[in-house]
């Protein structure tokens, strides 16, 4: 792990605002009918779009705190503490709110939902699903934007991975990493499912860091 280094002043809540700010405008017009081509950005460049610009703002951003966190944590136990302190509560209540409040207001229906259905998906931080909710809309989720939350937890353990293996400061070879994952991301590997996107994100987050 690298040496401590002093804390500075910075703007990552004003970003994070900014960010969560394009998710909506993106999402909006997409969630009425399930046309993207609405989307501002994506009318304009045809292919980019601002939830795009969104959601990997946020993981920019999370690549600089959580590579932090691992230079200030003294032990792995200390780390993933604070990992998962920083996730699961915020999730849980998020997660409960949907499944107890929301979705019986939108259709869905308790009685139906199995216990296991219900706390599996929680623990491995998985959206809040319900059969019957938003009925005949595009998108049928109780909460579409916690898909990245298991994500999230994933690049947290990566980074820790990373760190204790010694190559935070081996620029060499976190760049080359990241251009082969990039590389297979861009060339759509769906053999790789999401790990070559993963990893690239969490990569170049950490060389920048």
């Amino acid at each position: 792990m690298l040496k401590n280094t002093n804390r500075l002043s910075n703007n990552f809540g004003a970003l994070r605002l900014i960010f969560a700010v394009f998710v909506i405008l993106s999402h909006s017009p997409e969630l009425v009918d399930g046309n993207r081509s609405r989307e501002i950005l994506t009318t304009i460049f045809g292919t980019l779009s601002f939830g795009e610009l969104g959601v990997d703002g946020f993981f920019l951003i999370s690549g600089y705190l959580i590579t932090k966190s691992l230079q200030d944590s003294g032990s792995v136990r200390t780390y993933i503490i604070k990992r998962v302190l920083r996730i699961y509560p915020g999730y849980v209540i998020a997660y409960f709110l949907c499944i107890a409040v929301v979705g019986p207001f939108v259709g869905g229906h308790l009685s139906t939902l199995p216990a296991i259905n219900t706390l599996m998906p929680l623990v491995l931080l998985h959206g809040p699903e319900m059969q019957g909710v938003f009925a005949g809309t595009p998108y049928p989720h109780l909460n579409g934007s916690m898909w990245t939350i298991a994500y999230e937890f994933r690049c947290y353990l990566l980074v820790l991975a990373i760190g204790l293996a010694g190559l935070l400061s081996h620029r060499l070879f976190l760049v080359t990493l990241t251009a082969g994952a990039l590389t297979l991301s861009a060339l759509h590997a769906h053999i790789f499912g999401w790990l070559p996107w993963i990893l690239g994100r969490s990569l170049a987050n950490l060389i920048s860091a």
